[in-house]
């Protein structure tokens, strides 16, 4: 008798990731309210603190991430780099100016950066790191944050399970 196989290996794969973000959602249980952050590396940029929000966020939602701290320097222009894990798998990275993340120039002293994103339609509930890095222009690391943020279901969604 011939033996027939269900699914190609990319539908296994995606449906091994979703598997693994429905347990870790449910062996996680609730979090805590609060996104937390660290630094990942010193910067010209002294940084006293990061969140994201809303705080969980759901799919669709718009995430506002802040940082904030303080420049040894008035910075001009330069490069910003962000990147997403999520349960250990790299989802999303992006680089570009940022003189258009932020309004610049950033002058020398407090700074409150506000970074926005908006989550696809399609956003697997769990935890998240988001990872936030700048450079000067041609010169030195401005700063490097990790932001942790979750993503749960909407109320339509956990009903609906």
């Amino acid at each position: 008798m011939p033996t027939t196989r269900c699914c190609t290996s990319k539908q296994t794969s995606v449906a091994a990731l979703l598997v693994a973000a429905l347990a870790a959602n449910v062996l996680l249980g609730p979090q805590p309210a609060m996104a937390d952050w660290r630094l990942c590396d010193e910067g010209v940029m002294t940084v006293d603190g990061g969140s994201a929000n809303p705080v969980p966020a759901h799919a669709g939602d718009e995430i506002v991430f802040r940082i904030n701290g303080t420049l040894d320097q008035e910075v001009t222009a330069g490069l910003l780099e962000v990147w997403v894990d999520y349960l250990g798998f790299h989802v999303y990275s992006q680089k570009g100016d940022l003189c258009q993340a932020v309004p610049c120039p950033l002058s020398k002293g407090a700074q409150r950066l506000t970074l926005r994103q908006r989550l696809p339609a399609v956003t697997p509930p769990g935890p998240y790191l988001g990872v936030f890095q700048a450079r000067e222009e041609g010169g030195p690391l401005l700063f490097c944050v990790n932001i942790n943020f979750r993503v749960a279901l909407a109320a339509a969604e956990q009903g609906s399970t």
